[in-house]
């Protein structure tokens, strides 16, 4: 079976499924004259970690041989829409009642599944952090309570 390219791969089994180093390489489209699109972004991402990638700068980017302006903006718009999506940089998500945990877990309402969802806050209501634990079956979700403890700590 011949091995199937990021955006192919992307298209049958979705986004969640492909690497990092796979979906580098599709926003940054094409290589360079002396490495292909997957050699620049596995090159890329073993010159920075994730986390540096998240405040990395214009001029870091373009200074990776292979990295044109034109990919560096795009490279740098898609962290910066990231950031926005996931709220990095706003203020923390306060779920003081109800009503707000059944909002931000929209999302759950028509699964076919239970899922459970645990919701880490700290003493003011806001939201630290939050892990799906386990995907169920119709109506109900076998686990141990210690996987519901274990990411609290």
């Amino acid at each position: 079976m011949k091995s199937l390219l990021p955006r192919e791969k992307l298209i049958k089994f979705g986004a969640s499924n492909l690497g990092e180093d796979e979906l580098l390489a599709i926003l940054l489209g094409t290589g360079s004259a002396k490495l292909d699109v997957f050699s620049l972004s596995k090159h890329i991402l073993k010159t920075y970690d994730l986390d540096q990638l998240k405040s990395i700068e214009l001029k870091d980017l373009v200074a990776i041989h292979g990295i044109s302006t034109a990919k560096a903006t795009t490279l740098m718009a898609a962290i910066e829409l990231s950031k926005r999506l996931w709220g990095v940089n706003k203020t923390s998500l306060v779920l003081d009642s109800s009503q707000k945990v059944s909002n931000h877990l929209h999302q759950y309402k028509s699964k076919p599944k239970e899922h459970l969802v645990a919701l880490y806050l700290n003493a003011r209501s806001e939201l630290v952090h939050e892990e799906l634990i386990s995907v169920g079956i119709l109506d109900s979700v076998l686990i141990h309570p210690r996987e519901i403890f274990e990411p609290a700590y």
